[in-house]
């Protein structure tokens, strides 16, 4: 210490004078900085094998704490470096005297093969403008960020190492499933993933979100599937979200684009059939007609269409033109290439008389076919035939006479009409004038039989009828009659139509057949006693799958092989079954059923059934408790369509079901041994038959009065 003693001096005397001071204290103290924690505003450091780990956003939160007894706490200063005390990243800088900070944009690297790992200093300043030790925290290496991955709609391939797909609509309303992929936090790492399944981007009100139906991927870290049966509609859009959750509890979100629901094929409209008219009604009412005529001089049959799908997009669409319906006789199937008509030239006529049918049929994004045949249309090149007309040689101006004449005949497209003029010449007609007579309709008389017995048809507005010629040894068949019904022997459709003579083939249309199953057809072949013989067709079934129609009948794949039941759990290790129905009338020829465990493993490829055979067994599984599997069934109509379905999984449980948990009280997962209430008994229970926790929800509260 130093002691002041100042001294003051007399005018007068010359003499000083001493007074002595309060003593000043002289040696300066430095600070004590007590300790420096990086990545945490407050308590300890949180080191993964040494090291504090923060992500490359450039953000580093730290803390400290140091004291002064005598001047205090002026200031810290920061500073951010490669080694240990070094400023190299952030050159020290006067942080103020608070005791944390955090520091952002920071230009740091990830930390690759061990290096660079910074290092944060600090140091303290009293209020004598000494500074304490620099000291430093302990290591920190700088990892990736957490990544939030992508969502895509749709199960994707069964191989999961395949490129993900995404879809924008579903055949299926009554599964929800998604793939995932690029999920990532280096920091904390991902400790599980919930998924939840809303009518707008990140909300959940179809399916809360739920560890339920959600497996992740073993070989490729951050990515997955999910899938779950959910009641969907095709008038809302779903949106699936994918919550990752860290080791240090963060949600990363991220939602898909969306998915609709499409359970309605395309729709294919022909707006001209044959030579178009300037009346558009008149082009409508060709259309109708059982066969449609056109002059040879267009050179190529003449049809224009409409393809539409108010849901899904059209992946494809083409004809053909066949003699009959679906067939490609006269030109082979082609894509129209977004055409809506068919190019002029395209087909030269075929003889007069034989019909042309096209055929137009369009799939969209889910696989829903729907096809559309214009009726029959006929070339007619030639003129009616020419018949004598017999009159009387004379006549008297007071006595009415007749005119008659033998059926005119037009093998093609038939008579219309006969105009009829009577006059002093052959070019005169000044004693009648024109005119215009109707024969009775008659329809137009095909040559020969040019369908072959079919066991399925797509159409739901026509059908086509061919037969063999009847023969009488006695007398010719003068005429036909036909009907069809919905059974053998029937005319429940379409009573009882005469066929002229000559004619084997006939098409009813326009007809309903959307809620018919099978078509049978009856034909009764007359002499000219008018006695008649029967014949009856086996019949046609209606594939409203392959025309892109609701089935009539339930579609499903059901685990397990009890009728009618689908099972979700098995207490079998070595067998597994399914039972199945398309629901569609036209037979299945042949079945392709697989088995496939939940991560992607084939445990069963495709083995051929019987279209008569919808129950599926394979007692060679290996299968271990806890393990999911799904089934894939793959049919194959008459028709030559393909049709798959899924099930929607069963799980291997080996272990007893849980008796479940009760608990007093209305807080979930708490057993509460005291009450307030003395009015009112509250529980609450999980894990019945499974260690899922799902509390039971009452009144929009999880609590249930007793």
């Amino acid at each position: 210490d130093l002691n002041l003693q100042p001294i003051a001096l007399d005018p007068g005397s010359q003499a000083p004078k001493t007074q002595h001071a309060t003593d000043v204290a002289t040696k300066a103290q430095s600070p004590l900085l007590l300790y420096v924690h990086a990545g945490v505003l407050s308590g300890d450091e949180e080191l993964t094998n040494g090291y504090v780990v923060i992500t490359d956003a450039g953000i580093l939160a730290a803390s400290w704490q140091g004291v002064d007894g005598e001047s205090g706490i002026d200031a810290y200063w920061v500073g951010l470096g490669t080694t240990s005390g070094g400023d190299d990243i952030v050159a020290f800088y006067n942080a103020g005297d608070g005791t944390d900070v955090i520091l952002t944009e920071l230009p740091i690297e990830l930390t690759v093969d061990g290096a660079p790992i910074y290092y944060l200093s600090v140091k303290a300043q009293n209020g004598a403008g000494a500074y304490s030790v620099t000291l430093t925290s302990s290591p920190i290496k700088v990892v990736k960020a957490d990544v939030a991955g992508l969502v895509f709609d749709g199960a994707g391939a069964i191989d999961l190492s395949a490129p993900t797909t995404d879809v924008n609509y579903q055949l299926e309303a009554t599964t929800v499933s998604l793939q995932f992929e690029g999920y990532e936090s280096a920091q904390h790492g991902i400790a599980g993933y919930e998924w939840g399944v809303g009518t707008t981007p990140g909300t959940d009100d179809i399916q809360p979100f739920t560890d339920v139906g959600i497996l992740a991927s073993k070989d490729t870290p951050g990515s997955g599937i999910a899938q779950i049966p959910l009641p969907l509609v095709s008038s809302n859009r779903y949106y699936s979200s994918v919550r990752a959750i860290t080791g240090a509890g963060n949600i990363l979100e991220s939602t898909s684009d969306g998915f609709g629901v499409d359970q309605s094929a395309p729709s294919v409209l022909f707006t001209l059939v044959g030579e178009e008219d300037d009346d558009d009604s008149e082009n409508e009412e060709r259309q109708k007609r059982g066969t449609v005529y056109q002059g040879r001089n267009v050179g190529s049959v003449a049809a224009e269409w409409n393809i539409t799908d108010d849901e899904s997009a059209i992946a494809a669409s083409w004809f053909a033109i066949g003699f009959t319906p679906a067939s490609s006789d006269l030109y082979n199937v082609t894509n129209t290439n977004k055409r809506t008509s068919i190019p002029a030239g395209l087909l030269t006529p075929p003889p007069d008389g034989i019909p042309s049918v096209v055929t137009v049929s369009a799939i969209n994004f889910v696989g829903l076919v729907s096809t559309n045949v214009t009726p029959p249309v006929v070339f007619d090149g030639t003129p009616p035939e020419r018949v004598d007309l017999a009159c009387p040689k004379h006549i008297s101006g007071e006595e009415p006479f007749t005119c008659s004449w033998d059926g005119i005949k037009d093998l093609e497209s038939g008579v219309q009409h006969f105009i009829f003029t009577l006059g002093l010449n052959e070019t005169d007609s000044s004693v009648v004038e024109p005119t215009t007579l109707y024969p009775p309709t008659m329809s137009i008389s095909v040559r020969e039989c040019l369908a072959s017995d079919v066991k399925c048809q797509t159409s739901v507005d026509h059908v086509h009828i061919a037969w063999e010629p009847f023969s009488d040894p006695d007398s010719d068949i003068t005429w036909y009659e036909i009907a069809i019904g919905t059974g053998q022997g029937k005319a429940d459709l379409r009573d009882f139509t005469k066929v002229p003579p000559g004619m084997t083939y006939y098409v009813f249309h326009p007809i309903d057949l959307m809620s018919v199953s099978k078509v049978y057809a009856i034909v009764r072949g007359y002499n000219g006693a008018g006695r008649f013989a029967i014949a009856q067709s086996d019949g046609v079934y209606i594939s409203r799958l392959s025309a892109g129609l609701e089935p009539l009948e339930p579609q499903f794949v059901h685990d397990g092989k009890m009728p009618g039941i689908d099972m979700d759990f098995t207490d079998t290790t070595d067998e597994l079954s399914a039972r199945w129905s398309f629901g569609d009338p036209c037979p299945m020829v042949h079945y392709n059923w697989s088995i496939h465990r939940m991560d992607g493993v084939v445990v069963q490829p495709p083995a051929t059934l019987p279209g008569d055979q919808t129950l599926g067994e394979n007692s060679n599984i290996k299968a271990k408790d806890g393990e999911s599997f799904f089934v894939v069934v793959r049919a194959t109509n008459q028709l030559g369509d393909n049709f798959v379905q899924r099930s929607n999984g069963i799980r291997v449980k080996l272990e007893p079901l849980r008796p479940g948990i009760v608990r007093d009280g209305a807080i979930p997962g708490m057993d509460l041994n005291y009450q307030p209430s003395n009015t009112t008994l509250s529980a609450n229970w999980d894990q019945f038959g499974n260690d899922i926790f799902v509390p039971e929800v009452a009144n929009g509260q999880y609590t249930a009065l007793l």
